[in-house]
C-alpha cells in the first residue's frame, strides 16, 4: 500500500512538471518555468518588476494563474473577504524563505507570500487556483522563480 501511494505521488508531480517550459522575465535576469501554453505579460515600472502568467487561451478561467513583482515595497494583497478560512506553509524563492498565505473563499484559492525585509529588494509572489488539487502546481511555478 504504501509503495502504490508513493508510486500515485510521485506520477502526480512528474505530471506537474510536464509542460513547464523556463522563461525570462523581459530582459531582467529573473527566470521562471510556466506551462508551454500561457503567456507573461509585462506591468512593471521603472523601479519595479511585475509580470503575470496566464493561459494563452484568455477564455480558460480554470487553470491557475499569477504573478511576481520585484521591488523595495511589495505589500501582500491578503483574503478577498474576512470569511475566507487561511493556512500557511514555508516555502523557498530564488532561494530566499517565503511563508505562504493560501486563503480559501468558498472554493476560490488565493496565494501569495512576501520574501525579505522590507526596504530591501523583496519579491511578491502569488497566485489564484480553482481545484484543491492545483496547490501544488502554482506552488511548483512560483518556487521556479530564480535570478540568474
Amino acid at each position: 500500500m504504501r509503495f502504490l501511494l508513493f508510486l500515485m505521488t510521485a506520477l502526480f508531480l512528474a505530471s506537474c512538471s510536464a509542460g513547464l517550459e523556463e522563461r525570462q522575465l523581459g530582459s531582467s535576469s529573473y527566470f521562471m518555468k510556466i506551462p508551454s501554453d500561457y503567456q507573461l505579460i509585462n506591468n512593471g515600472g521603472e523601479d519595479f518588476l511585475l509580470y503575470y502568467f496566464a493561459p494563452a487561451d484568455t477564455s480558460d478561467h480554470t487553470k491557475v494563474n499569477g504573478g511576481v513583482m520585484v521591488g523595495t515595497f511589495p505589500a501582500p494583497f491578503g483574503p478577498d473577504s474576512p470569511d475566507c478560512k487561511t493556512a500557511k506553509k514555508k516555502g523557498k524563492v530564488d532561494g530566499l524563505d517565503i511563508e505562504w498565505s493560501i486563503y480559501n473563499c468558498n472554493g476560490v484559492y488565493f496565494m501569495e507570500g512576501v520574501t525579505g525585509n522590507y526596504g530591501e529588494v523583496q519579491i511578491h509572489a502569488f497566485g489564484n487556483y480553482y481545484k484543491a488539487d492545483d496547490e501544488a502546481v502554482l506552488t511548483e511555478i512560483l518556487e521556479s522563480l530564480r535570478k540568474n
